[in-house]
C-alpha cells in the first residue's frame, strides 16, 4: 500500500509543482530589488544632511578668503575633498550601481540546466565551478532558493509544500485515482 500511496503522492505533487511554474514569470525576468530598512534609509539620510553641512561650511570659509588647505584642516576632510567640492558647486551624491554578483553572469546556464530538471543543487555548483565559477556553493544555493519558483523562500504557498500527511478523505482518492 505505501508503494501504490507513493507513486500517487508523487503524481500528484509533479502536476502541483508544474501548475505552480506556469504561474510564476519566467524565472530570467524576475527583477533583483534592493531592500532597505527605515533605520538604514534614516542613517543615509543623515549622512546626505551631515555633507551638506560640511559643504556649507566649505562654502561660508572660501567666501571669508580661506585658503583650501586652511579649510580642510578647519572642516576635517581632506584637500583634494574642499576642491573638489568648490569646483563641482556642491558635494558629490554617493550613488551606488546596481548590486552585481559574481554569480550574474552564470544566470542564464544556471536558469537553462534548472529548466532542464536539474535540481540538485550540489551538482550545479559543480558545472558552475567547471565554467569558471569561483563563488562558494552556499551563494548557489541562496540564489536558488531566493530566485526560483520552488524555492524555500518564494511566493509558493509554504504550506502546501511542507504538507507530508494526507487527510483520509485525500488517501482514499489517491487509492482510487490513476496516476495519470
Amino acid at each position: 500500500m505505501e508503494g501504490c500511496l507513493a507513486r500517487h503522492l508523487a503524481a500528484k505533487r509533479k502536476t502541483q509543482t508544474q501548475e505552480r511554474l506556469e504561474k510564476h514569470e519566467p524565472i530570467e525576468q524576475a527583477p533583483r530589488v534592493a531592500k532597505r530598512s527605515p533605520k538604514v534609509e534614516h542613517l543615509q539620510q543623515a549622512y546626505r544632511e551631515e555633507r551638506l553641512a560640511y559643504y556649507e561650511q566649505i562654502v561660508a570659509l572660501h567666501e571669508q578668503g580661506m585658503s583650501q588647505a586652511r579649510i580642510a584642516e578647519q572642516v576635517g576632510v581632506s584637500d583634494k575633498t574642499v576642491g573638489r567640492w568648490l569646483t563641482a558647486s556642491g558635494p558629490a551624491e554617493t550613488r551606488r550601481g546596481p548590486y552585481v554578483s559574481q554569480l550574474d553572469p552564470y544566470l542564464p546556464f544556471l536558469f537553462q540546466r534548472w529548466q532542464a530538471d536539474c535540481h540538485n543543487m550540489v551538482r550545479l555548483h559543480q558545472e558552475l565551478v567547471s565554467q569558471g565559477f569561483k563563488g562558494s556553493y552556499a551563494s548557489v544555493r541562496d540564489h536558488i532558493i531566493r530566485r526560483l519558483p520552488e524555492g524555500k523562500k518564494n511566493g509558493a504557498n509554504s504550506s502546501e509544500l511542507a504538507r507530508t500527511l494526507l487527510t483520509s478523505r485525500q488517501a482514499t482518492f489517491l487509492f482510487l485515482a490513476r496516476p495519470e
